[in-house]
């Protein structure tokens, strides 16, 4: 090209050098075509392998707090009910449960017609009924089958689940006891209701509560 005024020497380019795309690349390239891309950006964050079974299993989160977010106070539920508990085995029953060994070692014992898997480094050997992985990560990828599976504690898993997470399985307890371990905040515009129902305290359920569903929107 014309230089008026002066010249002097066009500067070079470095060369730029483009590198193939992995194979998981492509497949993740592929897998974002069939399924939401939102769910495959937040599972590669958390460096989950990509694969058609970890997208097509339905990954929930389930868990009870109260107003002040407390989900449990020195390894132990803050309320007592009757209700909760028999809605939690209702939801759970024949599935697949992931839990921190903090809450394994709080119930004290694999819960029946469950998978059990327990996330921990220091748990070893596993105890009998229980698979035990070092991260939730290598967790998800041992997953065989389309199911849902469901992350129920403590307060870390909750943490590193809920980005990911397609359903919310909550329990709203209105009550206000000490507490030293929390459930993380959510946007909950990512969110929508599917189904809500308030129950009244009685004879086996000390505080009134709220069970809500809420269905993410991929």
């Amino acid at each position: 090209p014309l230089v008026i005024g002066h010249s002097r020497k066009a500067s070079v380019m470095p060369s730029v050098k483009h590198l193939a795309p992995t194979e998981r690349d492509l497949e993740t390239a592929r897998l974002s075509k069939l399924f939401s891309h939102q769910k495959v950006d937040m599972l590669r964050v958390h460096n989950c392998r990509i694969n058609r079974v970890l997208l097509d299993t339905k990954i929930s989160v389930l868990a009870a707090y109260q107003t002040d977010r407390g989900i449990g106070y020195k390894n132990r539920l803050p309320w007592d009910l009757k209700g909760d508990k028999q809605n939690f085995r209702k939801i759970t029953w024949g599935h697949t449960i992931i839990m921190g060994r903090k809450t394994y070692e709080s119930i004290g014992k694999p819960l029946e017609q469950r998978r059990n898997i327990v996330i921990s480094k220091t748990l070893v050997p596993a105890p009998p009924g229980v698979e035990v992985y070092p991260s939730l990560q290598e967790a998800l990828e041992h997953m065989n089958t389309k199911e849902e599976i469901f992350i129920i504690g403590g307060e870390k898993l909750f943490q590193e689940a809920l980005p990911f997470a397609d359903y919310l399985y909550l329990t709203l307890v209105q009550s206000s006891n000490p507490v030293d371990k929390f459930f993380p905040p959510f946007n909950e515009a990512e969110w929508e209701l599917e189904q809500e129902v308030f129950i009244l305290p009685d004879e086996c359920n000390e505080y009134p509560y709220t069970i809500k569903t809420l269905k993410r929107n991929w």
